[in-house]
């Protein structure tokens, strides 16, 4: 199977989609909920909760915007430069194991078989890990 490099499609691809699906309003939407929870903070600084609302919500919520874009986006895809039914992702070792990693160190069974629940992905990997190696897929240290 020979493997496609990726296309850049621009910097507008992801507001082309939402209108393509009809959840343009998903931008809307998100700025509200910001703006909702800048004021809860904003209230609940100026009424003396200002530690207990930075550790309950807005220590949380920056880990939150770290871990899900590096564990969902980048770290299963990167480097990201083929496309391909066995190149569109990988599977990698986590330092910190399966269950900090939401399961996604084994993300090429899921792009394969999406009907597989999460939670039999590492046994379905460990099962398919020859035939993934066959087929060349990128498996990093796994």
């Amino acid at each position: 199977m020979r493997k496609q490099p990726i296309k850049s499609a621009g910097k507008d691809l992801y507001y082309e989609s939402l209108q393509r699906t009809g959840n343009s309003h998903v931008g809307v939407d998100a700025i509200a909920i910001r703006a909702s929870y800048t004021l809860v903070l904003f209230i609940s600084a100026c009424s003396g909760y200002a530690i207990e609302a930075a550790l309950l919500w807005w220590l949380p919520l920056h880990i939150a915007d770290i871990y899900i874009p590096y564990y969902l986006s980048w770290k299963p895809h990167h480097p990201g430069t083929d496309q391909g039914r066995y190149s569109d992702t990988a599977a990698f070792k986590s330092t910190l194991g399966n269950v900090v990693s939401s399961g996604l160190q084994y993300h090429v069974t899921h792009h394969l078989y999406p009907r597989i629940p999460l939670m039999h992905t590492p046994a379905a990997f460990r099962e398919m890990r020859p035939i993934l190696i066959k087929r060349g897929c990128d498996l990093r240290g796994m």
